[in-house]
């Protein structure tokens, strides 16, 4: 399933047509608006599926699309969007706290620290 964060009108065709070119899908998709800025996306290939997902975050007219795996017990009307994974940079951080700790610590502020980038030539552990 999926969400657009937007208060704004949008072109449901545009978005379908947008999103299946920037995925870069080798099978089919079918979108399916449930209601105002809620759909179901169904993919032909597991394969494809997964890309997007893991892919996250994805944009559609700089308004954020928010994606949650379903199975075929949830309700519709229980579903609930909550987060989305993202990288995140941080500027001017102390050379002394540059280090997984420090990553972890502003990750669970956010949610929760998915992975750390550790290729900082200048970080300290």
């Amino acid at each position: 399933m999926g969400k657009l964060l937007t208060d704004r009108p949008f072109n449901f065709e545009a978005m379908k047509r947008t999103l299946s070119s920037v995925w870069r899908l080798k099978d089919e998709v079918v979108v399916r608006m449930v209601k105002s800025k809620l759909f179901v996306f169904q993919f032909s290939s597991m394969v494809d599926k997964n890309r997007v997902v893991a892919g996250c975050p994805w944009f559609f007219d700089n308004q954020l699309l928010l994606l949650k795996e379903i199975s075929g017990d949830d309700q519709i009307s229980e579903v609930y969007f909550k987060s989305t994974p993202c990288w995140i940079r941080i500027y001017d951080v102390p050379f002394a706290k540059r280090n997984y700790r420090m990553a972890e610590e502003i990750g669970k502020c956010m949610g929760g620290l998915l992975e750390y980038d550790a290729s900082d030539p200048l970080g300290l552990e």
